[in-house]
Parts: C-alpha cells; structure tokens; sequence
C-alpha cells in the first residue's frame, strides 16, 4: 500500500495533484493534505476528487504507465 497526499495549493492550470509519499514532487508538510494508503492512485483519486474535485494525478508519480486522467464532473460527484 502507498500513501498518498494531495496538494493544497493548486498548479498554475488550478488542478490540486495527488503525489504518492516517495514523489519528488511532494509539496511540503505545511501545503499538502493526506488523503490515506491505497493499493492504487486512482482509489486515492476516487476519495479525493469528494472533497476536491479539481483534484488530479500527478503525472510523475500517479500515472507511471497510464495515459487516462479522470477530473469529476457535476454528474459524477451525484452518483
């Protein structure tokens, strides 16, 4: 399992990444929230986008082999 956090400041496209703890792009301690540890990013995604839906994978550490990023929409937060 990994722990993942997403950052509580956005990039400069207004999207809030989720990094994994190891991620060289982990914004410090005092600008990020932790979301939990899951076996994969996009159980981390699924949790976060509740709260956060701008949130997105960070593309260095979630998305290694994946092309697909998944941003929710008003739609899919009602389900």
């Amino acid at each position: 399992m990994k722990f993942f956090y997403i950052s509580i400041e956005s990039n400069p496209n207004g999207i809030y990444e989720i990094h994994d703890r190891n991620c060289l792009s982990l914004p410090p301690v005092e600008k990020r929230e932790y979301i939990g540890h899951y076996q994969h990013a996009k159980e981390a995604l699924k949790k976060a986008i509740h709260f956060n839906p701008n949130a997105s994978l960070c593309p260095q550490c979630c998305q290694r082999g994946s092309k697909s990023v998944f941003q929710a929409t008003d739609q899919s937060l009602e389900k």
